[in-house]
């Protein structure tokens, strides 16, 4: 979907991202800002349909929401991109800055390529967010939002994160959000095993959440909207219900665990009172890993109810990531190369328009020179001619060798500008191309 003017060059694009995560706002905000698969659609819509915005593709986890935007002004990149999401926030823009990164240039292909190889995760070297990328990159094709400069970016990401996680240590030994979860339930509720367990949620990450408890010991509950997804989710580890049956699991379970994209509140303060006064005095643990969060936070101040969330896990892998910081600098060096082989790539496309420009040129004025020669040459057989033009072609082709290879390897507008200049190309119209052709005279 990018709308490129008559004179506009590739060299005109640059990339601009604004990132929100769990490094820079509190959790309130960052489910604010939360994005369903619909909702990340649409906003990728909304911005490549605005003034400036080529390009556009929106990643959006438990634990971040980032906006990448591919544009010929950065400027209005920036000002669109936090006007959206100060949107989604239902914030003001200055309210919104002070949680907010804003990149631009190599420094948003640093930043995806060091997220997507999971140094910027929860979980250091965590692998759900490589495809969570991925998906990222599947939905804004399936828009129409991404294009040649937002593709490449993140394709070469997802490249750059899976040599991280074949080549070093830094994703070994499983740890996850669910895993540092179940650590923060077991310190909560004493040992898990032959307890009664409740996961709500049927996705990814109900889905391991309810493995790691059923490794536990524990016997293990799913609920979800769609039984039949529940029931997939259960297998062996325990039994399916759906939503509806939630009062009655709540009175029953010991822990409960909750984990779904659901935009509103499925469990309220008076759903959990009403459990705890049906318990018998039981004490009862909620760990609630939505986004936005499922549980209301009132909840955690009944009387016998633990409620943690993502920032209780957060805290707890600030520990547990320290045995994974040694193998990080071996994880950050292949990051670095690989960034670097983008931005090569980068520059390359920036010039690509104008090397074939100066291509054409050249094939036109040699065109032209064998066109104006032709009657000359009246004795020359049809061999002898495809001869003559053969050996013209090569020469030029020769001649613009260096400077070619010079152009590909130079960065940013002025290389092309001043190849434009140089060969008189910059504001060239077709009649122009053929005008130098009858000025270098006749052979013969």
């Amino acid at each position: 979907m990018r709308r490129e003017g008559a004179n506009r060059h590739h060299c005109d694009v640059d990339l601009v991202a604004i990132s929100v995560s769990h490094r820079t706002a509190p959790l309130q905000l960052r489910e604010r800002l939360a994005l369903s698969a619909d909702g990340a659609t649409q906003i990728m819509g909304a911005l490549v349909a605005a003034p400036g915005i080529d390009e556009a593709i929106a990643l959006c986890t438990c634990h971040r929401t980032e906006l990448y935007a591919a544009t010929p002004d950065p400027a209005a990149a920036r000002r669109v991109l936090l006007a959206a999401l100060a949107g989604l926030a239902g914030a003001t823009e200055p309210e919104l800055l002070g949680h907010v990164h804003v990149l631009r240039g190599a420094q948003v292909s640093r930043h995806l390529f060091a997220v997507t190889a999971g140094l910027e995760s929860m979980v250091l070297g965590e692998a759900e967010i490589q495809g969570q990328v991925r998906r990222a990159l599947e939905r804004a094709r399936a828009a129409g939002t991404a294009g040649p400069v937002t593709g490449r970016l993140f394709g070469d990401a997802l490249s750059s994160g899976g040599r991280v996680r074949s080549r070093t240590a830094l994703g070994r030994g499983g740890a996850s959000v669910s895993s540092v979860a179940v650590e923060l339930a077991r310190d909560a509720a004493g040992s898990l095993g032959g307890r009664r367990v409740l996961v709500v949620g049927a996705g990814q990450s109900g889905a391991l959440s309810a493995r790691a408890l059923a490794d536990e010991g524990m016997h293990v509950i799913v609920a979800s909207r769609h039984r039949s997804r529940a029931a997939d989710v259960a297998g062996d580890l325990g039994d399916a219900v759906s939503l509806a049956a939630l009062p009655a699991e709540l009175e029953r379970a010991d822990v409960v665990f909750t984990a779904t994209a659901a935009s509103g509140r499925l469990i309220g303060r008076e759903a959990v009172a009403d459990a705890m006064a049906a318990r018998g005095g039981r004490p009862l643990v909620i760990v609630d890993l939505g986004m936005p969060r499922d549980v209301d936070p009132a909840a955690g101040e009944l009387p016998g109810v633990t409620l943690l969330d993502l920032d209780d896990v957060d805290r707890r892998l600030d520990v547990n990531n320290g045995r994974r910081r040694m193998h990080s600098s071996e994880a950050a060096a292949i990051v670095a190369h690989e960034e670097a082989r983008f931005q090569t790539w980068l520059a390359s496309y920036g010039t690509a328009p104008v090397v074939a420009q100066l291509h054409e040129h050249a094939e036109a004025i040699v065109a032209g020179v064998l066109r104006e020669n032709d009657l000359r040459w009246e004795d020359l057989t049809d061999a002898d001619r495809e001869r003559v033009g053969v050996m013209a072609r090569t020469i030029v082709r020769r001649l613009l060798h260096e400077p070619t290879r010079r152009l590909r390897s130079a960065e940013g507008q002025a290389g092309a500008d001043v190849a434009l200049a140089l060969f008189g190309l910059a504001d060239a119209s077709a009649e122009d191309t053929a005008a130098p052709a009858s000025e270098l005279g006749h052979l013969g």
